[in-house]
């Protein structure tokens, strides 16, 4: 089953160019059928499929499609560790 890492890994091979459109969007047709019934891969698959329509229908560019498909899995992933420990002014050393 399709994860978002995975599908955010793609993307971002995707727009590194080790992955060309025509892989990605196989890669993402083999991967996705069984998605739309995981709630947590509905929304990113189906924002991908909506950068995929803009890309044929409304004809942006290719670059445009990568800013697209960042875009559309950026909501859905999972954001790096961010230390929340609060600072004191004793813990700052002065030189």
């Amino acid at each position: 089953m399709l994860t978002l890492d995975e599908l955010s890994q793609a993307v971002a091979a995707y727009r590194s160019g080790r992955m060309s459109l025509e892989e990605f969007e196989n890669w993402f047709e083999d991967n996705s059928s069984g998605a739309y019934a995981v709630p947590e891969l509905s929304d990113a698959c189906a924002s991908v499929d909506t950068a995929f329509s803009q890309y044929y229908f409304d004809h942006i560019e290719e670059n445009a499609l990568k800013m697209e498909l960042a875009n559309a899995v950026r909501p859905f992933s999972q954001p790096a560790a961010v230390s929340t420990r609060s600072v004191q002014m004793g813990d700052i050393r002065k030189p």
